[in-house]
């Protein structure tokens, strides 16, 4: 793999102020709460899992960062820049794939690069040094049909951080790969948040994930979601079972 340096500035801080979100529902008079009153902090640089039970508001909390819906009242502030709609520095990663299947993965990484007006040879260039981050520059020429599930989705990410992006929103990007396979991603996560030094969001239903990954473990709960605690990981070996425990209580309330 190539020495890419790491980015010269942290990524992006994340502020969520009263947040709530809602959606109307045909029929009822009253429309849907899916996140009431919601606040929350993400430090510049910072890796933050957020997990939760189903319907509890993860993923589109996730997309509200994104820029892909707007709060019905509150507001989410990236550095000093409220968030009006979705912006070259946040890039959200789903658990599909979505790569383009006529394309090869060189071709798929560099998409983004086209969109934002880079000339070919450089995009190419960026692009190529991407799939080497990964681990895949020996199938850059391979058609998305053609790479397992594992390395469609190290496309995935390469993709993602091939416009340097500020913040890298990913949304239970690991839940369809076998164990190994996750765990392996999972590594390569780490290594492109040491690298890339971006603000990472991360929405899982895997403890054990959080825990391995995280800086900070936010959990959501309630319908509508609220934060109902935070948990900071620490370094020491003998305290992440009763993190783990402490955090499986919550999930279970």
């Amino acid at each position: 793999m190539s020495q890419l340096s790491a980015t010269s500035e942290l990524g992006q801080h994340v502020s969520v102020r009263g947040l709530v979100k809602s959606f109307p529902v045909r029929g009822r008079a009253d429309d849907n709460v899916v996140l009431d009153q919601l606040d929350l902090e993400i430090e510049a640089g910072e890796f933050v899992s957020l997990i939760g039970r189903s319907g509890c508001g993860k993923s589109t909390l996730l997309e509200l960062i994104a820029g892909l819906q707007l709060p019905t009242t509150g507001e989410i502030v990236v550095g000093e820049q409220p968030v009006r709609g979705p912006g070259a520095d946040r890039t959200l990663v789903f658990q599909q794939y979505a790569l383009f299947p006529w394309r090869t993965a060189l071709q798929n990484v560099m998409f983004p690069l086209e969109m934002a007006g880079v000339g070919r040879a450089e995009r190419r260039q960026l692009a190529l040094e991407r799939l080497d981050v990964v681990g895949l520059s020996h199938a850059a020429d391979r058609y998305a049909g053609e790479l397992s599930g594992g390395m469609q989705q190290r496309v995935g990410l390469a993709r993602a951080l091939a416009c340097d992006p500020q913040i890298l929103l990913l949304d239970e990007p690991f839940s369809g790969a076998d164990a190994i396979t996750r765990e392996g991603l999972q590594a390569l996560l780490a290594d492109l948040h040491r690298r890339f030094r971006c603000t990472v969001v991360l929405v899982t239903h895997s403890v054990d994930e959080a825990l391995r990954l995280s800086d900070r473990i936010v959990v959501l709960g309630g319908q509508p979601g609220r934060v109902v605690a935070e948990v900071e990981r620490t370094g020491d070996g003998e305290d992440a079972g009763e993190m783990r425990e402490q955090i499986v209580s919550l999930l279970g309330d």
